[in-house]
């Protein structure tokens, strides 16, 4: 950061690893906080100089992982910061003209949808990087196509080309395992085909007591399908059974379906609300019910009202609750939560 900031990328020159080869900068090994994201401007704002320092060598400087050869693994990174450039994003642009398969980071392949919205060969580019039969590990090309309008796209004509990539079996137990039927589930929960997935579910489950669904497809499903009527009880049972299971790989899908549900549906946030203010509902439950609203839309004065009394409540006890939240993917002091969401904005 220094050497961007003062233009000394000469000191680069002379330094080696032990190997031998020049000092590299490894992206992929640092992307975790805001800092890091900061280096990656400061990289994208300075792409000229750097490109004119280092010329064709520049790539290899900047790798995905210190242990990886390949250049095209520093795209992957630099792609969240492209547009900041002309030179760079110009650079990505033929970079990806040349090489196809940047498409499969997603880091790549979103920024790539963002350039060419609307356009004529999107839709067969997305549905192309769903990679079917994947049992949809992949989120961001379905995650794209469940927004059509947000592409420029037409929803229906989205809709009958995921339909195409269901092929005969479209439904039933078990289920579609492709990013085609994920893209449904997120973005069209009233197709027949997420509808028919769902009664499958249910009566495989009632016949044999469970189902082996990976998660990835499961909570889209469940939370496009679930009766209004069932949602408070659906999150409630998911929730209790991700915590019980000490894991947080299970939360971010878990997350983003609730999410979902709860921009699209009113009548699932009114009953959430409900829930979250309910004398019933422990500190800790509100908390993580007002968690996952609070991603989705502002709460109303009445819910920020009782969580205000919840969080004056959590700060008179001399050890104050702890509470698992599914959007941070981290176990917190319940005021410490309570606090986020009221000073978010999103509770007020």
């Amino acid at each position: 950061m220094g050497i961007l900031l003062t233009g000394q990328l000469g000191l680069l020159d002379d330094l080696v690893e032990h190997d031998g080869r020049p000092i590299r900068l490894p992206l992929g090994e640092f992307i975790s906080t805001d800092l890091d994201l900061l280096v990656l401007g400061e990289i994208a704002d300075h792409w000229p100089a750097l490109r004119a320092h280092f010329g064709s060598t520049l790539l290899k400087r900047l790798t995905g992982d210190m242990l990886s050869p390949a250049t095209d693994t520093a795209w992957e990174y630099l792609a969240l910061v492209a547009d900041r450039h002309p030179q760079l994003a110009q650079e990505l642009a033929t970079a990806v003209d040349q090489q196809p398969d940047l498409l499969t980071h997603d880091t790549v392949l979103a920024w790539y949808t963002h350039t060419h919205r609307g356009e004529a060969h999107l839709l067969r580019t997305l549905i192309d990087n769903l990679r079917p039969g994947d049992n949809g590990s992949r989120d961001v090309a379905p995650l794209l196509l469940a927004d059509p309008l947000v592409l420029g796209l037409d929803p229906a004509t989205v809709q009958r080309a995921l339909h195409a990539e269901l092929g005969p079996r479209r439904s039933g137990y078990p289920l579609p395992a492709s990013g085609a039927f994920l893209a449904l589930a997120a973005g069209f929960p009233d197709d027949t085909a997420v509808a028919d997935a769902w009664e499958a579910l249910q009566r495989e489950r009632d016949l044999h007591g469970h189902v082996e669904v990976d998660v990835s497809v499961y909570y889209p499903l469940a939370y496009a399908a679930v009766e209004t009527a069932d949602f408070v009880d659906q999150v409630s049972r998911d929730s209790a059974w991700i915590s019980s299971h000490f894991t947080n790989d299970i939360d971010p899908p878990f997350a983003q379906a609730v999410i979902r549900r709860l921009e699209r549906d009113p009548e699932a946030r009114t009953r959430a609300h409900a829930a979250i203010t309910s004398t019933d509902t422990s500190d800790a439950r509100a908390a993580q019910l007002a968690s996952l609203n609070s991603a989705a839309t502002a709460l109303p004065p009445d819910v920020a009202h009782n969580l205000r009394q919840r969080l004056h409540r959590q700060q008179g006890l001399q050890l104050p609750d702890a509470v698992h939240d599914f959007v941070t993917a981290t176990d917190v002091p319940v005021p410490a939560l309570l606090l986020r969401i009221l000073q978010s904005g999103t509770g007020r």
